[in-house]
């Protein structure tokens, strides 16, 4: 989703090694789209080791007013196992809590569930973060 999704991101770093390999992307938007006309740098630092994919994402605003800002990430991998089988962890952070039509109702709740790696067994997700 997004309007970036599709656009080039220069390679500004690659740190490759026996154990771990990263890769750090950015990319310049100069507020030219019609319906988000707010400049922003984007940054993207993928950092992947034999049992663990972590990225990194951080967005800072390059115009000179402020700038609504929402990110969603939902990549998609293919295991070996059911979901419910794989073990998952999550910083402790916050859920933004929605209506019954999916709208954020600007409540926060803390979610800690996560904290320590444990399995996802019949956890459903359809959840917006706030990460601390």
């Amino acid at each position: 989703h997004g309007f970036i999704r599709n656009k080039k991101f220069e390679i500004i770093e690659t740190l490759p090694n026996e154990n771990s390999a990263i890769i750090k992307l950015q990319h310049n938007y100069k507020g030219n789209y019609v319906g988000f006309p707010f400049p922003f740098l984007t940054a993207l630092e993928f950092h992947l080791t034999e049992s663990e994919l972590k990225i990194t994402v951080s967005v800072t605003n390059a115009g000179n007013s402020n700038m609504p800002f929402g990110i969603g990430w939902h990549p998609y991998f293919t295991f070996q196992k059911e979901v419910n089988e794989l073990s998952l962890q999550i910083p402790a952070c916050n859920i933004l809590e929605t209506d019954e039509r999916m709208i954020p109702t600007g409540n926060k709740k803390a979610f800690e569930k996560f904290v320590q790696p444990q399995k996802i067994k019949n956890t459903s997700f359809d959840t917006c973060f706030e990460f601390l």
